[in-house]
């Protein structure tokens, strides 16, 4: 007789077979499945009369086999909610190498068993969600039955979701109505957004996104957005008020046609590039209660002449300033700016062209007089001149780490020399531990000025020990260096790093 049962159908053969048996019993069936399976393969090998239905019987065992084992499987003695923690915990494992989505699938697809428990655990689904706006046709409606599909599984939990836009051909973003809803549909759930494309993306969609419910959301990313309906009135300004939990945001204004109400105050992170200096400004004061800000700006043409109050930003301890553009006027940006508790400040002026650069010493010393506790100083690409960087660093009296990168005018013998130590002189950052210098395509020093500079900023313990009175300087913990130095200038570094000074080239 032809074996038809299939593997669901024998599975369930089993499970009624040893519901309420003990393990032994069904171990004892075990054996009997493998001896019947042996006995398939001896006449097999001996008999050519009833090949096919032997074959038959046989794989029809060997199901059987399969199914006893898997009843008996120590992961299927485990509670529910272990095994979707065992998931989860998996996922987390792999998600470097794949995708949340796709881990997730395979998961929920070895078994009935493990389907179920997958969809009875909402945290599996709650992984970071990546959605295409754009999708058309037919394929927009497979795309947002599966989404509407997965929303539902993850809920009521908050989710991270990134939204984007694969229609890079056409001129302008089209966003699919039925993805849209969907998504929106969730807007209290989100817990973080992002909202990026590689084109402006229009206002009108933007405007139902701030007026949805978001009662969740913590983070907030948008790009640029480009005003696709005018003659709005006072409907063209976008309000994010419905944003209770928000803290981080990220955004980029590029256009003066658009504008955007925030709940300023309530954030403790800001990502902003904007084409304005005085908008980023007038953003700036009022978040008093920044911890972290990146800024993305232009300078002046012509120095502004301002009265303004000082803009105090009591808690913010890190400010991160990228230069942009062709006006060079930047220094008066600080002008009003109160960061008492700043750490760390860096300045980037890789998107600036060379020679526009209007650095004025006396602007950024009042600035660095208001923020006396900075420990880290980054420059990228800098066109600070070799007095400039030393007026900075002679008021930076608590730094720690020093990060140059690209600075070939502003690191020069005179900068080097007066931060070198000799006994009774202090230097310039005496409390300095931490330096890089990395990816000078030109350099304005001598490098036995350089390593003399760091040799003596190093001793070993019992150097230390042996001493008479303690150095004026903090001992170096590490410095980086880019590559392209002599092998005179390597040698004496190798003989520094044998005393054990951390070291190292690129």
């Amino acid at each position: 007789m032809a074996c038809t049962s299939s593997a669901r159908a024998i599975l369930l053969e089993q499970i009624q077979r040893t519901r309420h048996k003990p393990k032994e019993e069904i171990v004892s069936y075990i054996r009997i499945s493998e001896d019947k399976i042996a006995a398939f393969d001896s006449e097999l090998a001996t008999s050519f009369d009833s090949t096919r239905t032997v074959i038959q019987l046989l794989e029809r065992e060997r199901l059987t086999l399969a199914a006893l084992r898997y009843l008996i499987a120590p992961i299927r003695t485990l509670p529910v909610e272990l095994l979707g923690e065992i998931f989860l915990l998996a996922i987390s494992e792999y998600a470097k190498w794949s995708s949340h989505i796709v881990m997730v699938l395979r998961i929920s697809h070895v078994c009935t068993d493990w389907n179920h428990v997958a969809n009875a655990t909402p945290r599996l689904w709650a992984g970071h969600m990546h959605v295409d706006l754009a999708r058309s046709g037919r394929a927009q409606d497979f795309y947002a039955e599966g989404l509407r599909s997965w929303l539902a599984r993850s809920a009521p939990l908050s989710l991270p979701i990134s939204l984007r836009c694969t229609d890079w051909p056409l001129m302008r973003i089209n966003i699919s109505p039925r993805i849209s809803e969907e998504i929106l549909r969730i807007a209290p759930r989100w817990r973080s957004l992002q909202l990026r494309a590689s084109k402006p993306i229009p206002a009108s969609f933007v405007r139902r996104l701030a007026e949805s419910k978001l009662d969740d959301l913590e983070e907030l990313e948008l790009g640029a957005i480009e005003q696709d309906v005018f003659n709005l009135g006072d409907k063209a300004i976008l309000h994010f008020n419905t944003a209770p939990r928000l803290r981080k945001l990220r955004m980029t204004l590029h256009s003066s046609s658009v504008k955007i109400v925030m709940p300023w105050a309530q954030l403790s992170e800001l990502s902003l590039s904007c084409h304005s200096p005085d908008i980023a400004l007038a953003i700036l004061s009022q978040c008093p209660n920044l911890t972290t800000t990146s800024i993305r700006t232009t300078g002046w043409t012509i120095p502004p002449h301002t009265t303004a109050a000082v803009q105090n930003l009591p808690y913010l301890r890190t400010f991160l300033f990228t230069f942009a553009g062709s006006s060079g006027h930047f220094v008066p940006f600080f002008s009003n700016l109160l960061m008492p508790e700043l750490e760390e400040l860096s300045f980037n002026f890789g998107e600036v062209p060379g020679g526009i650069v209007q650095w004025t010493s006396d602007r950024f010393t009042a600035f660095q007089l208001r923020s006396p506790n900075i420990t880290r100083l980054e420059l990228t690409s800098s066109y600070l001149t070799a007095e400039d960087l030393k007026a900075a660093l002679r008021h930076a009296p608590s730094l720690l780490h020093l990060k140059l990168t690209c600075c070939p005018h502003s690191f020069d013998d005179t900068v080097i020399k007066a931060m070198q130590y000799e006994a009774g002189i202090e230097p310039l950052v005496p409390r300095l531990h931490h330096f890089v210098f990395e990816e000078t395509y030109e350099r304005m020093f001598s490098q036995d000025v350089l390593a003399d500079m760091i040799a003596s900023r190093w001793w070993t313990d019992d150097e230390f020990s042996a001493g008479s009175a303690s150095p004026a300087v903090s001992r170096w913990t590490l410095v980086h260096l880019g590559s392209d130095f002599t092998q005179d200038f390597v040698d004496a570094m190798e003989i520094l790093q044998r005393k054990g000074l951390r070291l190292e080239f690129l």
